[in-house]
């Protein structure tokens, strides 16, 4: 029986997700009650990722997406740091269980992320009509040029 994938990253992008795991059916947007978007996770390269933070009165967007129950061991695999966990958003205006990765040791400060996942998380927004001002978010993080590049 298939799951639910509460996607916020760079794996918003279906192309990036696919990469990982080929079965991610994505589902729309979804929202997140009493979070925010922010940057602050460092990645094992050093540059920031996503992560959610909770935020009284926010609300955080992202993509839903239905995935198999065999491929989470994959999904884990990439997301080092993160700690999955269950969650209920909003898609289409319904209420939907999701698991989805917060962060295990956030940083107190934004951390800039190369500009190419910054590519991948807006392109995922895009994608997937987010709303305006997460896209706009996005697009204004600040970035840093990956020197493996």
């Amino acid at each position: 029986m298939p799951e639910f994938y509460f996607a916020y990253g760079s794996n918003m992008s279906t192309a990036r997700l696919r990469e990982r795991i080929p079965s991610a059916q994505p589902h729309g947007a979804a929202s997140i009650a009493g979070h925010r978007l922010v940057c602050n996770k460092r990645g094992k390269d050093g540059s920031g990722k996503a992560n959610l933070e909770v935020a009284i009165g926010d609300t955080a967007w992202g993509v839903v997406f239905e995935v198999l129950p065999s491929d989470w061991h994959r999904l884990d695999a990439f997301e080092w740091g993160y700690e999955r966990c269950e969650c209920s958003v909003r898609v289409a205006g319904a209420a939907c269980e999701a698991q989805f990765y917060l962060a295990v040791a956030p940083g107190r400060v934004a951390i800039p992320p190369f500009d190419w996942y910054r590519d991948y998380c807006l392109n995922g927004a895009v994608e997937h009509a987010l709303p305006e001002e997460v896209v706009s978010q996005i697009s204004n993080w600040e970035v840093v040029s990956d020197p493996t590049r």
